[in-house]
């Protein structure tokens, strides 16, 4: 990804990354954000630390913990508040591989209220990152709520940063797929392994909250006073596996707190986690995918993710019980056959945003190596093959797709191989011309001696050429050895 980028990766799924891109527009579309831009200050140090929150439940990233940093300076607040009127923009990426690949992400298809969106060409869901969290609530998973992700932002052909064209969204497919589920920003939050979701408006004043049981396909308000109240957040547990919410905010100057507590439904416990897809079980498999279809070793069909297809056990959507397990729910994995999706561009060479091939950015690639393989095939042939794709790191696809080759041209052979011969020559003379010097001016060849060894003078020490003198043994020195580092466990 070229230019400035906050990146999240959502928990629990190995490979998926979400991103923010700054970028800067022009007439002919979207150039790399120049470094002067970030480095002048328009953001502060706080706003790049991203990745350590991303697996923080809400009530470690929330709202409090902006009152613990410091108010951006003014100079920092009309700079960001310029965003609105300049060529900057923000635009928001996805990648199903660890980074080897980004695209934008796909926009619902309709609104939260069954309205038909219209999405042209250059038209993509973009969402917000902690960068403006004062302002808008950020992209949000959770370790434990598998495949579920909620995020304020909008459709169209940039991120916006007016309140009232940003909205709230929500994946239960690991960010493959999206739907709009409220008008407006709202602060939410998971519990139960995903089983509740609750979350609440933040930009105006309510009396209520909104939930859902079924993984947001249907929500229900909760009115939790007759008189309105702004806001602050909505928090659980720090396990995050309750049932039990707690919402608060203020009503003027005057703190207020409730408690939601969705066990009052009085529902069984889910039954057969170990048993997922049978007849009976409340649970069923997921597993997550990048939208291809690939093929497993056993000849099906199957959704991968770096090389494997990793089977995760949850609850059916609109069963109507609660996971009564502290721990994650099981996992079950098993190999794919390898695609282009699973390899990387290889250092000198790119591609492009929703392209899968890499290109050489020049050629020839200045990484490319030219050894002793390489002279080898040089040998036989007028070229000479170097590597453009490199599996992704933690990939474990195997078989199927071979990442070709680039052929590149050798180098003239005329003047390496004289080169060579003038240098084997040179060698071989001066081997022979100290030989026949040795040999002349003492009457024997000369010896060789043990290097630890001293001479006395005039004779030279080590190995020596000439009549050898008398040695001198020196004492013997201990030579330090490598030692392995100690293991420690933290």
């Amino acid at each position: 990804v070229n230019g400035r980028a906050a990146f999240e990766k959502v928990s629990n799924l190995k490979g998926i990354y979400f991103a923010n891109v700054w970028a800067a527009e022009n007439a002919t579309g979207i150039e790399a954000l120049p470094s002067s831009f970030a480095q002048s200050g328009w953001l502060e140090h706080g706003d790049y630390q991203l990745g350590e929150g991303s697996t923080m439940s809400q009530a470690e990233q929330s709202i409090r913990y902006l009152k613990a940093r410091p108010s951006p300076t003014a100079e920092i607040s009309s700079r960001r508040l310029a965003l609105r009127n300049t060529s900057v923009s923000v635009h928001s990426l996805i990648s199903f591989n660890a980074g080897g690949a980004w695209t934008t992400l796909k926009a619902p298809s309709s609104d939260s209220e069954g309205k038909a969106i219209s999405c042209g060409n250059g038209c993509s869901l973009h969402l917000h990152d902690m960068t403006f969290q004062e302002h808008f609530v950020p992209f949000y998973s959770y370790d434990k709520a598998v495949g579920i992700i909620m995020a304020a932002g909008n459709v169209g052909q940039r991120l916006s940063y007016k309140a009232e064209e940003s909205n709230t969204y929500l994946s239960r497919d690991g960010g493959l797929s999206w739907s709009e589920v409220r008008k407006g920003v709202h602060i939410y939050e998971f519990g139960n392994h995903g089983a509740v979701l609750v979350m609440a408006s933040v930009n105006s004043e309510t009396n209520q909250v909104i939930y859902s049981l079924d993984e947001g396909k249907t929500w229900q308000p909760l009115h939790v006073d007759s008189e309105p109240f702004n806001v602050t957040n909505i928090l659980i547990e720090p396990t995050a596996v309750s049932t039990d919410f707690v919402a608060f905010g203020s009503r003027g100057q005057q703190g207020v707190i409730y408690r939601i507590d969705f066990d009052a439904l009085d529902w069984p416990a889910c039954h057969k986690d170990s048993e997922p897809d049978v007849p009976g079980s409340d649970y069923e498999t997921w597993a997550p995918s990048d939208g291809q279809q690939h093929h497993c070793p056993k000849g099906t069909a199957c959704g991968c993710l770096l090389g494997q297809q990793v089977a995760y056990v949850r609850r059916k959507q609109l069963h109507q019980c609660f996971n009564r397990r502290k721990s994650k729910l099981p996992v079950i994995s098993q190999p794919c056959h390898c695609t282009m999706e699973d390899f990387e561009c290889e250092l000198d060479f790119e591609r492009a945003l929703d392209q899968k091939s890499c290109v050489a950015t020049v050629l020839p690639p200045p990484s490319a190596r030219f050894g002793f393989m390489e002279e080898r095939e040089c040998a036989m042939s007028n070229s000479y093959k170097v590597d453009v794709y490199r599996r992704v790191p933690g990939n474990r696809c195997v078989g199927g797709w071979v990442p070709p080759q680039l052929d590149l041209a050798c180098p003239p052979k005329t003047s390496s191989s004289s080169h060579g011969f003038l240098k084997l020559l040179l060698v071989g003379v001066a081997f022979g011309g100290c030989v026949y010097m040795g040999k002349k001016g003492s009457g024997d060849w000369f010896s060789w001696t043990n290097p630890y060894m001293a001479f006395t003078p005039g004779v030279a020490q080590g190995r020596s050429i000439g009549r050898v003198g008398t040695p001198t043994e020196l004492p013997e020195v201990a030579v330090p050895r490598y030692q392995a580092p100690s293991l420690v466990q933290f």
